[in-house]
Formats: C-alpha cells, sequence, structure tokens
C-alpha cells in the first residue's frame, strides 16, 4: 500500500524525485509543522510527514528519512524568529511567512 504524506508544496519541490522513488502519495498540506501535526492527530499507520526534527519532537512522531532533498546542495534552514518572545495561543491558528533576500548568497544557497 502506498505510504500517503501530506506536503506544504515548497517542501515538495525539494524532495519530488526521492519520494517518486518510494512510491509516495502526496496529499496538500498548510506547512509542514501542519502535515506533522495532522499525522500525530490521526494516528494512522501509513501516513507520514515531511517537517522540521522540531516538528517530530513536538508532535512525539519518529524521524524516518532524514536528507531526502533531491539536490544534495540544496540547503533550507527554518528558523523560529519574533520581535518580542510570544507563545501563540491555541485559541485559533496562526500562519506567519516571511519573505528575505540576501546579498551574499554564494554562502547560502546554490545558485541556479
Amino acid at each position: 500500500m502506498p505510504y500517503d504524506l501530506p506536503l506544504h508544496m515548497p517542501a515538495l519541490a525539494k524532495c519530488e524525485m526521492t519520494l517518486s522513488k518510494l512510491g509516495i502519495v502526496r496529499v496538500s498540506a498548510d506547512d509542514t509543522a501542519g502535515a506533522a501535526q495532522m499525522v500525530a492527530s490521526r494516528g494512522e499507520r501509513d501516513t507520514g510527514a515531511a517537517a522540521s526534527a522540531r516538528a517530530a519532537k513536538v508532535y512525539e512522531l519518529n524521524v524516518l528519512a532524514e536528507k531526502t532533498q533531491d539536490d544534495d546542495d540544496n540547503i533550507t534552514c527554518f528558523l523560529i524568529v519574533a520581535r518580542e518572545p510570544n507563545i501563540a495561543g491555541t485559541d485559533r491558528l496562526y500562519k506567519t511567512s516571511i519573505v528575505f533576500t540576501l546579498e551574499e548568497v554564494q554562502v547560502f544557497c546554490k545558485k541556479p
């Protein structure tokens, strides 16, 4: 039986070939942490998530594979940032996106 994997589209783009080789069925998710939360709450043994190690720890999931990106030179960093330390309430869903550019990209990213 194919393994279901909820994925955030940018995460999917980084590991598409690897997932295809494994025969994994992709399911859309709003973000990687949300995918991990979905897997934890469902408790299904045939469902996994592409998420950070932190999300695995928070939602008490087992890490099944690491470095699943298609390009070994690809480096993706996930950061927790805030102007002031703040723990979001649980009364509603929160999502924050940050977009930035770097002048010295060769240090951080592989140029196309």
